[in-house]
């Protein structure tokens, strides 16, 4: 089983993170941009679990799994016919839908600037989005904030002759999402079609860490073909 979701900042692409037991009470401010050139510089592997829904026949049938995410340490690579550094994610796993175990497998490639880490772009198997102008993440953002970070255009392929529509991106740094006391930046994207119909969202997770750094903690999703949650213990 192929399911795409729209990438990681980050990857990527619905957050939430938390504290947990951590003695470190996460900074007032946050340097986003800092943060997330040291996850692009030096990557992450985690264990994940899977679940949510995909529609059989027309059915929302219910989905669950494990697996591991991946997300490889930047690499030199172009985009765009300029030079960039590219960073693959990859869930790999099993899920069972209806009692019937097939594997998952999910990759996205992001592209940035070699300098700043701004984002240019992003691929998946069907899918290729350049950015209107290179995405900057904020360098302070202040507890309870959040905004806006820049606008994707979606295409079939590299030509972008064919347009898909945009994505929108945008971040909050907040706590007691889910419970008291948890802390996280989200980075939420929002995808619509040519027709400026929203057609997909998502929302990737980041704890807050006492050093300023960000790790992966939980994705929601949510398109035309389905759910998908993937959560890291």
């Amino acid at each position: 089983m192929r399911h795409s979701f729209g990438p990681t900042l980050f990857v990527a692409t619905c957050l939430m993170a938390a504290c947990g037991s951590d003695s470190h009470q996460p900074p007032s401010s946050f340097d986003l941009q800092a943060a997330n050139t040291m996850l692009v510089t030096n990557g992450e592997l985690t264990s994940v679990t899977l679940d949510g829904t995909v529609a059989i026949n027309g059915v929302a049938t219910a989905l669950t799994g494990t697996g591991t995410l991946t997300l490889a340490p930047g690499a030199m690579a172009t985009f765009g016919g300029s030079a960039a550094v590219s960073q693959d994610e990859r869930i790999a796993g099993n899920v069972t839908v209806a009692g019937q175990s097939t594997p998952y497998n999910s990759t996205v490639t992001s592209y940035y600037s070699t300098a700043a880490h701004d984002l240019l772009g992003r691929v998946t198997a069907n899918e290729y989005d350049v950015a209107q102008s290179p995405i900057r993440f904020p360098t302070s953002v202040m507890f309870a904030a959040n905004g806006s970070l820049g606008t994707l255009n979606r295409y079939t392929d590299s030509t972008q002759g064919v347009s898909l529509g945009t994505t929108q991106l945008g971040y909050s740094y907040l706590g007691g999402i889910d419970r008291p006391g948890l802390v996280a930046v989200e980075i939420i994207e929002n995808t619509y079609d040519t027709q400026n119909m929203l057609v997909g969202t998502a929302t990737s997770i980041y704890r807050v860490q006492g050093d300023n750094t960000m790790v992966f903690s939980e994705r929601h999703a949510q398109s035309t073909s389905g759910t998908l949650r993937v959560t890291a213990p």
